[in-house]
């Protein structure tokens, strides 16, 4: 049988070599994000998980989403509804904001490179994001929800559960 003295070792290492901080954040949703945002790399699918959150007393639900996906869809909305711009300019903002995932990215691998231990995670990111109202959902038409994005501190979020809430 493992020593205790083993298995303290044994957690510190993986605390250290661990994305989850000290602050007052739900380690589990941390990992969860961190699979998500790991996901997409080198030809592999992105990943997405239904979740529906409470954070300051409202209660959001939609689809969990990297952060590369977030700032990709973040510009494209952007870029869409950009009115009287030169033909060239959606598309230069579009890419503006794809950038600032790729830049994430660099961000962290420096991170890990340097340090030993993953990038911190400190945003959470829905796409479809709803806000769940005693009178139904907001966003409810399905065009308006399929521009909605939600970032959020993982901090500020006070729950979570698996799946999405609708509202038939």
């Amino acid at each position: 049988m493992e020593s205790t003295a083993k298995k303290v070792s044994h957690l510190q290492e993986v605390k250290t070599k661990s994305p989850v901080d000290s602050l007052e954040r739900d380690w589990l949703l941390q990992r969860l994000v961190g699979l998500v945002n790991a996901s997409g790399r080198e030809g592999e699918a992105n990943l997405s998980l239904s979740l529906t959150v409470l954070s300051g007393g409202a209660v959001l639900t939609g689809r969990l989403i990297s952060y590369k996906e977030y700032f990709k869809r973040l510009g494209e909305n952007v870029a869409s509804s950009l009115k009287g711009a030169r033909p060239d300019h959606p598309g230069k903002v579009a890419k503006l904001f794809a950038d600032l995932g790729g830049l994430v990215e660099t961000k962290a691998k420096a991170h890990t490179e340097e340090t030993g231990s993953e990038f911190p995670i400190h945003y959470i990111h829905l796409a479809d994001a709803r806000v769940v109202h005693p009178s139904g959902m907001i966003p409810t038409d399905a065009p308006a929800r399929s521009l909605s994005l939600w970032r959020a501190r993982i901090s500020s979020v006070d729950a979570f559960i698996f799946g999405e809430i609708s509202s038939s």
